[in-house]
């Protein structure tokens, strides 16, 4: 596979996890076909005034990698990380699919050795392998100071905030996951990113 052709399919892949993981996304390509017209057809009656008319579909939640989908995975991109690499990046991911996929690409491709991944994971320069992932979220937390200390309370105590909003919210972004004992980050790698 040529180089461009690697670029276009990490590029469509990315693409594809992004908007498999917003909410509403099969309705934004069924009302992008409709006519301008019909454009109305596409919102909802009790729609608020902040939401997107094209939100109008259920959301799809997409679940975390298993590990033996994690194996699957690893075997349709050459087998590129032996079995304790792969348990290495499930616990720092615990099998995120958008970040899953992008490591996996990136170490079957060559961009990035196995070692240097792991080593410039949590890095939000162009040299890190989920800069542009990490970088969008940390610019959501800080532009809204009360979802950072959301988020802040999630990592430190291991417990939801005290709004539920938040927490909703937090889970809505993917940033946490339900815990017996309250809420708690994601994976590894958001809960060492927002704690620095």
């Amino acid at each position: 596979m040529g180089e461009v052709d690697r670029t276009i399919r990490h590029r469509l892949l990315r693409h594809v996890a992004r908007l498999a993981q917003r909410p509403g996304h099969e309705a934004r390509t069924q009302a992008s076909r409709l006519g301008a017209g019909d454009l109305h057809r596409a919102q909802r009656p009790d729609r608020r005034r902040h939401q997107s008319p094209f939100n109008v579909a259920t959301p799809i939640v997409l679940d975390d990698f298993d590990l033996t989908q994690l194996q699957r995975l690893n075997t349709l991109h050459s087998g590129c990380l032996g079995a304790t690499d792969l348990e290495r990046l499930r616990n720092l991911l615990n099998g995120h699919p958008y970040l899953t996929l992008s490591a996996l690409y990136d170490i079957a491709t060559g961009r990035q050795s196995v070692e240097e991944l792991f080593a410039s994971a949590l890095r939000t320069d162009p040299a890190g392998p989920f800069a542009d992932h990490l970088g969008r979220y940390r610019r959501h937390l800080t532009e809204d100071p009360v979802l950072n200390e959301a988020m802040a309370i999630v990592i430190t105590d291991r417990t939801r905030p005290q709004n539920l909003k938040d927490h909703r919210r937090l889970l809505w972004l993917g940033l946490t996951r339900e815990a017996a004992e309250g809420a708690e980050p994601r994976n590894r790698l958001y809960e060492e990113f927002f704690t620095r």
